[in-house]
């Protein structure tokens, strides 16, 4: 019987452990989520996605997520309102796009975490023109 009431309690505070893992996450799991699922749950997306063009380059800076399940960033770009492609991943920002494509380029941050789970990715603020000269 106290065999059966530890196991209990050992489900218990997992579950209590998958809500605190999941705590800044997007979603939170639902009370009848099993741990393999709350595992499935994207992390928020990073905040103040800008880039700016210098010197040849294209800087992108972002607002980081508090969270210990993020390990890094994908990176993405669009040429000319094409569909964004994965360019790279950064573990914090910034990330420098030391060879950008020619035209009008729009960029995308996505968080990842532990479980390669990744949020929806947050476009930059303003599109910049690789043409021109900063």
């Amino acid at each position: 019987m106290k065999l059966s009431g530890l196991v209990l309690l050992a489900m218990v505070a997992c579950t209590g452990c998958a809500w605190r893992a999941s705590a800044q996450t997007a979603t939170a799991p639902k009370p009848d989520m099993s741990l393999a699922e709350s595992r499935k749950i994207s992390p928020f997306p990073p905040r103040n996605v800008q880039a700016e063009f210098s010197d040849g380059r294209a800087i992108i800076t972002w607002t980081s997520v508090p969270s210990e399940r993020i390990v890094g960033y994908d990176v993405y770009r669009a040429v000319d309102d094409g569909p964004l492609e994965k360019i790279g991943r950064a573990k914090e920002p910034p990330f420098i796009d030391a060879k950008p494509a020619k035209g009008k380029l729009s960029y995308a941050v996505a968080s990842v975490d532990y479980n390669e789970n990744r949020s929806k990715p947050r476009l930059v603020d303003a599109k910049i023109d690789s043409a021109k000269k900063n």
